[in-house]
């Protein structure tokens, strides 16, 4: 079977803070101050990593935590975000959206501030974008939905002060207890402000978890749903996505791992994909799930005989709802 790793790909969906190496934590937690449980990368995969099924996606958001203590600095930051631009374009990607919560990041680390953040992270991909100048990168700001509202303000005044850097906003975290539709003063702002809207809706099972994704759309103008893999639960929010014309950025090893989805065999995307609904294809959260977009690419063709028809799609999907430049994006991809 052909290996996908040199067919050019674009990624939506990334996130920065899910995309480190487990050397590089390593390397890190020192200089961070952080004592981890291990330094042996066999025994520190168990504490860093999910690589079997958690119970839900809470339990996945706990593993995020020893990994967040480690991003303390400016210098760590410019260099998982190198390196990150680096995995993906050696994973054959060219179109690339790699979102972050600062506020998320900044929790527990006094001496970062959100602008500190960003142009720490800005820096590390210039430098990688200097090294594959055809790499496309832009970055979605997010609002954590569990953390408190001062810091969702923050992350608004952040995404629209820095709308030059900025492509797309965003609003992540566990569903369960933070509806969307508590933040669409803050996404209203952002939206005026011209940037992208992606929201993470309908990921986690739940009974109104496909109906949060039309309420996502409603409320905070999303344009793109983050997962939203739920949605075969309600053809009428199937049919609600496919009139407004919304994408959903559909992630199959996080789904599976996340137990948004029972096996990857039955994951639906084929169905959503058959109802009319557009998608592409994404990894989420690649060195946390140990896996690349490639994976995703080979398990799809494994498991639900996707070939060249759908992958084309898929990543033409991408570049019609990219928050990128279009013109500079397709041309990244030829």
């Amino acid at each position: 079977m052909k290996d996908w790793r040199d067919y050019k790909k674009t990624e939506l969906h990334r996130h920065l803070e899910g995309s480190i190496r487990l050397q590089t934590i390593i390397d890190i937690a020192e200089e961070a101050g952080v004592t981890l449980p291990s330094k042996d990368p066999q025994v520190l995969k168990d504490h860093a990593l999910v690589l079997t099924p958690m119970k839900d996606l809470s339990s996945v958001l706990k593993k995020f935590w020893l990994i967040q203590s480690c991003l303390a600095t400016e210098t760590i930051l410019d260099r998982i975000t190198y390196e990150n631009c680096v995995d993906a374009y050696n994973d054959g990607i060219r179109v690339l959206e790699l979102r972050y919560s600062p506020g998320f990041i900044k929790t527990n680390h006094d001496k970062l501030t959100y602008a500190s953040i960003h142009e720490a992270i800005k820096r590390g991909a210039a430098r990688a974008r200097e090294q594959y100048p055809d790499l496309v990168v832009g970055f979605i700001c997010i609002i954590s939905r569990d953390l408190p509202l001062r810091d969702a303000e923050l992350t608004a005044d952040l995404a629209i002060s820095h709308k030059d850097s900025f492509v797309g906003f965003d609003l992540a975290g566990d569903e369960i207890g933070f509806p969307s539709i508590g933040f669409k003063d803050f996404f209203k702002k952002v939206r005026n402000s011209g940037l992208g809207i992606t929201v993470h809706s309908g990921e986690a099972r739940g009974p109104d978890a496909a109906f949060s994704i039309q309420e996502s759309i409603e409320h905070l103008g999303a344009t793109r749903i983050g997962h939203g893999v739920q949605i075969i639960n309600d053809l009428k929010v199937v049919d609600y996505v496919k009139r407004a014309n919304v994408m959903l950025e559909l992630c199959p090893t996080s789904n599976y791992l996340t137990h948004a989805v029972d096996t990857v065999e039955v994951h639906p995307i084929k169905k959503i994909m058959d109802l009319g609904v557009k998608v592409s294809l994404n990894s989420d959260d690649p060195h946390l799930f140990g896996i690349d977009l490639t994976h995703e690419y080979n398990l799809l063709a494994r498991t639900h005989g996707f070939g060249q028809r759908e992958f084309d799609q898929m990543n033409s999907n991408a570049l019609e709802f990219t928050f990128l430049n279009k013109q500079i994006a397709a041309q990244a991809m030829k």
